[in-house]
């Protein structure tokens, strides 16, 4: 083998080797829906939502699953429940770090909202106990509601819109229709782009 071929062996092992370091550099550093899912443990999928800031149309729009299930202080809440109002569906675990940074911009929209209809709701999953969820509402002063949904079993029954990461938010309007979908941590400045457009429909 002469030399100027060991030479250009050399260097295509060379480059594949960097290749292959970048990409598992990529892929330990993600912080997108993979990196969140596999922390979730799920076994959610997810079908592509709509942009940030960006509802459904209304004549897109179509019939949210008739979930209910039981609250972490043991009330039995349903989508009926809801029936008029723009309802903020937001699924978390108190174990997910995005979580707890959104969380206190979830309270504050739904403080401010609520006398235009807006109605926060959210669903704890994949807690390994009720203890540390409680803790979480309690240390973020959460006063809207979470269902406990250890088992995703909620996640599931949107099965056109299954959130496979961990914070997602489904908006749903006040005819039980779904009308945005955001995958991610949703801070007050996107959730009021979301909302607001949709609370004035609904008045």
């Amino acid at each position: 083998m002469s030399v100027a071929v060991r030479r250009r062996l050399a260097a295509a092992m060379i480059g594949t080797a960097l290749a292959g370091g970048a990409l598992s550099s990529l892929s330990a550093c993600s912080t997108g829906a993979d990196a969140v899912d596999q922390t979730a443990g799920g076994d959610f999928r997810f079908v592509a939502g709509t942009d940030t800031g960006k509802a459904i149309p209304v004549a897109a729009r179509k019939a949210a699953p008739d979930f209910s299930g039981q609250t972490l202080d043991g009330k039995t809440v349903s989508l009926r429940d809801y029936r008029g109002k723009t309802l903020v569906l937001n699924f978390w675990g108190s174990w997910c770090a995005p979580c707890r940074v959104e969380a206190p911009d979830l309270e504050t929209v739904y403080k401010e909202d609520a006398s235009r209809g807006l109605r926060v709701l959210g669903v704890d999953v994949k807690e390994a106990d009720k203890q540390f969820a409680t803790s979480f509402i309690r240390n973020k002063a959460l006063t809207y509601p979470s269902l406990w949904d250890p088992d995703g079993r909620t996640a599931l029954s949107f099965r056109n819109y299954p959130p496979n990461s961990i914070p997602s938010t489904i908006v749903i309007d006040g005819n039980g229709r779904v009308a945005a979908v955001h995958l991610g941590p949703l801070l007050a400045p996107d959730l009021r782009t979301i909302v607001d457009p949709i609370l004035r429909q609904q008045q």
